[in-house]
């Protein structure tokens, strides 16, 4: 039953410890992984937030240049004039002086550069002269902010014809607001700056719902294709790139396991990153929501990049998860090997101790001088057997209780008596026998003689004096443990013979 229960102990403890290595790695994990995600996010939104601040900054300065010029601010004037001949006039008057600027600024990847009046109707769209007329109010935060604050105001928007990171300014010429002027650059020409500057890919989805509701159905499908990622979003369209980061061919097999496994997290609008294994090659994934000006959020930046540090922190977790498990195991091997080893001494100790007197027993000297023989040094050693005189009439007399106190006195002060290196063991009933490390016969009597004494001089329980007797066989060429055995046993039995209380040799 004991046994059973150390077992079961045993089993849930390492069950324990597996599952706290587990959860400890698995939430390091985490936190590693979720710190190199962000890191991501952080990244991309990073980069494009260095190309808008630029494109604000190079828009402010065209403006300001457009409306710098004399001809230019006669002709806005006329902006919101009740007179279509006027307006149409100035229209085409607008569209000539401008049209130069207008193909220099899409050289340098603005691709709208579009006038309203000041009550929010579209004057003139230099990417689509012949629409115009329709008024921005409703569609175009940008627009109705800046007429309201008669401020720039800036932010990614959907338009009528073409989604646009837009700049809008106010057109005000001595002090009076004539309407509204933008210059807004495309995701194209955003990512053209990215991959000349990242090895990455780049892509902008849009919500379809969202495109539908604002533009124009025909121009919408100019600029736009479905998205291989989700059936929800479209895709805009990006003029050819010189450098490839990543094959077309691997970005569509990602975008497959993007559709079939995170279709559904793109509804939520949130920033993620996934990675994803293509052809033994790993790749991440960023997905940066885009803020529209009304705060709202429709528009999906997408980063593609070669790069395996998710599943390299992943393989280091359970390498580290492994790694502790083999400690683990070694610990327990060492473990179970140390509680056998110790085990086998009790065992090897019990086996080998007599219970009585806490000395080796008579199976322990066979082992010990058998060892002595094997290794040669046979006579190097000498063998002392002793034992107590009259110890019947003690058990006779006191009872066997107060005899194995006597043994127990006897087998200590004798074993007190002799070095540390030499060996005592009971032989039997009174009887002891000592291995002594010498062959000089003048030694092994001193050695006899300090414990004839020492005994001599003891006070045993109940007893008081008793004496002892000591048989001393020093090994011979010829001589093997029996013959050294019995020559000391025969000199015992002198000892008994001639008066007792002595040491013969």
């Amino acid at each position: 039953m004991r046994t059973r229960k150390t077992i079961l102990f045993f089993i849930l403890f390492l069950i324990a410890i597996e599952t706290i290595f587990y959860l400890s790695i698995e939430h390091f994990n985490k936190v590693k992984i979720e710190k190199i995600k962000n890191s991501q996010i952080e990244k991309l939104s990073s980069e494009l937030n260095i190309i808008l601040n630029f494109n604000q900054k190079f828009a402010n300065m065209i403006v300001d240049e457009i409306l710098y010029q004399e001809k230019i601010k006669n002709l806005l004037k006329n902006l919101n004039s009740a007179n279509e001949t006027v307006k149409n006039r100035t229209r085409n008057e607008l569209l000539n002086n401008l049209y130069s600027t207008y193909n220099r600024l899409l050289q340098h990847d603005f691709r709208q550069l579009h006038f309203h009046d000041k009550y929010g109707n579209s004057f003139l769209r230099f990417h689509s002269p012949q629409n115009y007329g329709d008024n921005l109010l409703e569609v175009r935060a940008t627009v109705k902010k800046a007429n309201e604050t008669k401020k720039p105001q800036f932010g990614f928007e959907e338009g009528k014809v073409q989604n646009g990171f837009r700049n809008v300014f106010p057109i005000i010429i001595d002090n009076e607001f004539y309407g509204t002027v933008e210059l807004s650059s495309s995701f194209s020409a955003m990512h053209h700056f990215l991959h000349r500057t990242y090895p990455y890919e780049y892509k902008l989805i849009i919500s379809k719902d969202y495109v539908n509701k604002r533009a124009f159905k025909q121009i919408a499908e100019h600029y736009y294709i479905g998205s291989s990622v989700s059936d929800k979003f479209y895709e805009e369209k990006i003029n050819e790139c010189e450098i490839e980061a990543i094959d077309k061919k691997t970005i569509s097999l990602i975008d497959a396991k993007i559709k079939e496994n995170f279709s559904q997290k793109l509804d939520s609008f949130e920033a993620f990153v996934e990675d994803f294994k293509i052809k033994n090659e790993w790749y991440l994934v960023t997905f940066l929501p885009i803020f529209d000006f009304d705060q709202s959020i429709n528009t999906y930046v997408l980063s593609y990049s070669k790069n395996s540090i998710i599943n390299d922190t992943k393989q280091e977790g359970f390498s580290l998860f492994i790694t502790l498990n083999l400690i683990l195991s070694l610990l327990i091997i060492l473990y179970i090997l140390r509680v056998n080893y110790i085990q086998k001494n009790i065992f090897i100790k019990k086996a080998y101790t007599d219970t009585l007197t806490k000395l080796f027993n008579r199976s322990k000297f066979n082992v010990d001088l058998d060892k002595i023989i094997k290794e040669k040094r046979f006579c190097e050693y000498s063998v002392i057997m002793y034992d107590i005189d009259f110890f019947k009439k003690v058990n006779d007399t006191y009872g066997h209780d107060i005899g194995d106190i006597v043994l127990q006195e006897f087998s200590d002060v004798t074993k007190k008596a002799i070095r540390t290196t030499d060996l005592v063991y009971r032989w039997g009933g009174e009887e002891f026998i000592a291995i002594i490390e010498s062959n000089s016969k003048e030694n092994l009597i001193l050695v006899a003689e300090k414990m004839r004494v020492a005994v001599e001089n003891f006070n045993f329980t109940k007893i008081g004096k008793l004496t002892s007797s000591f048989g001393i066989a020093i090994p011979k060429k010829d001589d093997t443990k029996d013959s050294l055995l019995k020559r000391a046993d025969d000199n015992l039995y002198k000892a008994k013979q001639t008066g007792r209380n002595k040491v013969v040799i």
